[in-house]
């Protein structure tokens, strides 16, 4: 069956089998409610910013129990008869998991945007991610302003906090202190 003859609406199974077979050689792509969503590739900066991030992640991750992962890994978000599968460009999950492709319960998810896909990450999946009651974290990095967009729960209370690259970005999940403007490094 061709792209282009494939139905409207897929159930999440067929998606998870189509990801499967494709691989990672092949553009990913993401699934909301039947529909599957094609990516588009990432820049250099865009690589760059997120690789930057998970190496101040992952040993403040790795101490305290916890998997930092770049680019590849999903989450999983169910809310209701709702299901969408995501491709976050860097989470951290301190959850027992048996998947090695798949998040449920993340305590922090970043989007670096581009401009393509800006909207969607402040709005649907924002909205999305914070359904999940494990989420602390939900990183918004920008890298045409060099600011991170930080939004945080804190004792069940959302807040959000615009951070430049003279500021501190200050973690509990994984617990670490990572300055803006290292995030910022190479680009």
């Amino acid at each position: 069956m061709s792209e282009l003859s494939q139905p409207l609406f897929v159930t999440e199974a067929v998606y998870v089998e189509r990801e499967a077979e494709r691989g990672p050689e092949v553009h990913r792509s993401e699934y909301v409610d039947g529909i599957i969503i094609a990516m588009t590739g990432s820049s250099k900066v865009h690589n760059r910013i997120a690789g930057n991030l998970w190496k101040e992640l992952l040993g403040p991750a790795d101490a305290h129990g916890c998997r930092a992962s770049l680019l590849d890994v999903q989450v999983r978000v169910e809310a209701g008869k709702s299901v969408a599968r995501y491709y976050p460009d860097v989470v951290v999950s301190c959850e027992p998991s048996n998947d090695l492709y798949v998040e449920t319960a993340p305590c922090l998810i970043a989007e670096v945007l581009s401009p393509s896909t800006k909207w969607v990450d402040r709005r649907e999946k924002r909205f999305s991610y914070l359904q999940l009651g494990s989420v602390l974290h939900y990183l918004l990095i920008d890298p045409e302003t060099r600011t991170i967009e930080h939004v945080e729960r804190r004792d069940g209370v959302w807040t959000t906090r615009t951070l430049d690259e003279t500021d501190l970005l200050v973690l509990v999940c994984p617990r670490v202190e990572i300055s803006i403007s290292d995030l910022f490094l190479g680009t």
